[in-house]
C-alpha cells in the first residue's frame, strides 16, 4: 500500500490535485493539517513550525509519497526545509513531489530552486538505500493570480497595477497544474528524479495589457493596466496595508522578467496528461464571469 500524503490540500494547486487524482486500490490518501489533536483518520499533522512532531507523524502513518509546497511566509530554506528534508531520510518517504517555479533551475537565489538542490542532495545521498527520489513541477504564471492577488485592484479599479511594464508571461491555470500533478502521482515509479515544466501555449503568452484587453471583452466593462515606477508601486501598497515582505516578492515576479527574455513554452502538460491546456480566455469565462 501507498501512503500519499498532499499538503496544502485547501489551497489553489491541493484542491485541483483532490480534483483530478484517482486513486488506484495500492494507493491511500492523506490530508496535511496543522491541528495537532485532528481524530480524522485520512488527516497528518504537517506544520513547517513543528518538524519533529510533523515527522512523529509521518512514522506512524508511514507516508511514502508526499507532495510538498512552500507556503508564501517561509523563505529561510535552511531554518524550515533543510532539517524537514534531512529527517525524512529516516522514515518511510520514498518519494517528494515538489511544486517549484518556471525558471527555478536558472535562479538559484529563489528559495524554489534552493529546495530543489536540498532534495537533489538527498536523492544523492540515497541512491544506495534506494530512498527519497523527487518530481520537480515548475508551473510557469498562474492565471489565478487575477482571482487572489490582483483581485482587489480589478473588483475596486478596474485596474491591473504592476510594474511589469511590456514584460511577457505564460498563464497557466492551476486546474491544469492539479491534473499534471495528479498524473505523476498516479505512478510516481516513471517520474523518479524528473523536472516537468507546466505552461500555457504560445497563445498564453501575453503582458499585461494584453490581459486587460481579453478581460474587458469578457466581462463587458472597460480595463487598463498602469506599470508605476517601484516607488510609486511600494508606496501604494504600503499605504493599502501591505507587508513589505510581500511588496518586494511582487516586484520580483513582476518588475525582474523586464529584463529577461520571455519565458519558453513546454509540452510536459499534454505529455502528462494528453490534453492541452485550458486558454486564459476559458479561466475568465468559469472563474471570473462568476464573480461580476
Amino acid at each position: 500500500m501507498e501512503n500519499i500524503l498532499i499538503t496544502g490540500a485547501t489551497g489553489n494547486i491541493g484542491r485541483e490535485i483532490l480534483h483530478f487524482f484517482i486513486l488506484n486500490p495500492s494507493q491511500k490518501l492523506f490530508i496535511a493539517t496543522r491541528q495537532i489533536d485532528s481524530t480524522k483518520e485520512n488527516e497528518v499533522f504537517f506544520d513547517f513550525e513543528n518538524i519533529d512532531k510533523t515527522i512523529q507523524s509521518i512514522k506512524e502513518t508511514q507516508i511514502n509519497t508526499i507532495f510538498l509546497l512552500r507556503p508564501p511566509q517561509i523563505a529561510d530554506t535552511d531554518k524550515y526545509f533543510k532539517p524537514l528534508i534531512e529527517k525524512l531520510e529516516a522514515t518511510s518517504v520514498k518519494h517528494i513531489v515538489f511544486l517549484s517555479v518556471q525558471g527555478a533551475e536558472e535562479i538559484s537565489f529563489i528559495p524554489h530552486a534552493k529546495i530543489e538542490k536540498l532534495l537533489k542532495e538527498s536523492a544523492e545521498k540515497g541512491k544506495q538505500k534506494g530512498v527519497m527520489s523527487y518530481t520537480f513541477i515548475r508551473p510557469s504564471y498562474f492565471m489565478q493570480n487575477l482571482t487572489t492577488t490582483l483581485k482587489k485592484d480589478l473588483e475596486e479599479t478596474n485596474k491591473i497595477y504592476l510594474p511589469a511594464g511590456k514584460a511577457k508571461f505564460l498563464w497557466i491555470d492551476a486546474q491544469d497544474i492539479g491534473k499534471a500533478i495528479a498524473s505523476v502521482l498516479s505512478n510516481t515509479e516513471n517520474h523518479k528524479n524528473k523536472a516537468y515544466t507546466i505552461t500555457g501555449t504560445e497563445s498564453e503568452l501575453l503582458n499585461f495589457e494584453e490581459v486587460t484587453k481579453i478581460l474587458t471583452e469578457e466581462l463587458h466593462k472597460q480595463f487598463v493596466y498602469k506599470s508605476p515606477n517601484l516607488i510609486s508601486f511600494f508606496i501604494k501598497k504600503k499605504k493599502e496595508g501591505e507587508k513589505t515582505a510581500f511588496i518586494f516578492v511582487l516586484i520580483m515576479l513582476h518588475f525582474a522578467p523586464r529584463f529577461q527574455k520571455p519565458p519558453k513554452i513546454s509540452d510536459d502538460f499534454e505529455k502528462l496528461t494528453g490534453e492541452k491546456p485550458n486558454s486564459l480566455r476559458e479561466f475568465i469565462k468559469r472563474e471570473m464571469n462568476e464573480q461580476n
